[in-house]
C-alpha cells in the first residue's frame, strides 16, 4: 500500500471516527488517533530527511522531557500518565502533519471526510454582494462589541438579508 493510500485511510478513518467517539464520551479519541499516526507513518525516507535543524521540535522535545520529569514532584497520582503524555503528544503531531502533507485525490477524500453536507452544498464562488441577495438566507460571522466591557467578541449571526447596504444609499 503507497504512503498516501495509508495516510489517507488513516485520515478519513480519524475524522470520520472521531464524532461517534466524541458522543461516547471522547476517551477513545486519543488511542485511536495514537493507532492512527502509527499507521499514516511514511515509509518514504523523504519525509524523515532533515534539510536544517527543526527547532520547533527541539524545544517540544525538550518540554516532553521536563514535562515527564515534573511528574516526579508532581501531585498526579496516576504513573501511567507519563508515558501517555510523551507518547501521545508526539503521535497526535505526526498525524496532524502527515494526514496535512496530503496531495492530491487523497488530500480531497479526506477533506471530504471532514466536511458537513451543509458546506459541500456550498457553491465555489461566493455571491455577489448586491440586491440579489435580498430575502435569501445567510449565517455571517461578524465582530461585536461588549457594551461595557468593549471588548471585540466574534459572534454567529443568522437571518434573511432585507436590503443590502452600498455604502452610499443606504449605510
Amino acid at each position: 500500500m503507497r504512503d498516501d493510500t495509508r495516510a489517507g485511510i488513516a485520515g478519513i478513518a480519524g475524522f470520520g471516527l472521531s464524532l461517534v467517539f466524541a458522543i461516547a464520551g471522547s476517551l477513545l479519541i486519543a488511542p485511536w488517533v495514537s493507532l492512527l499516526a502509527m499507521a499514516a507513518v511514511p515509509v518514504d525516507r523523504r519525509f524523515w530527511d532533515v534539510r536544517r535543524i527543526p527547532w520547533a521540535l527541539v524545544f517540544g522535545g525538550l518540554f516532553l522531557v521536563w514535562v515527564a520529569l515534573s511528574y516526579l514532584w508532581s501531585p498526579h497520582d496516576d504513573p501511567g500518565q507519563i508515558w501517555r503524555t510523551c507518547l501521545g503528544i508526539p503521535l497526535y503531531i505526526l498525524f496532524a502533519a502527515r494526514i496535512g502533507a496530503l496531495e492530491g485525490a487523497w488530500q480531497r477524500r479526506v477533506e471530504a471526510g471532514i466536511a458537513d453536507s451543509v458546506q459541500l452544498s456550498q457553491p465555489k464562488e461566493a455571491p455577489a454582494f448586491d440586491q440579489q441577495l435580498v430575502g435569501k438566507r445567510l449565517e455571517v460571522l461578524w465582530k461585536y462589541f461588549v457594551k461595557d466591557t468593549k471588548e471585540p467578541q466574534m459572534i454567529w449571526a443568522t437571518g434573511r438579508v432585507a436590503r443590502v447596504a452600498d455604502g452610499l444609499t443606504c449605510k
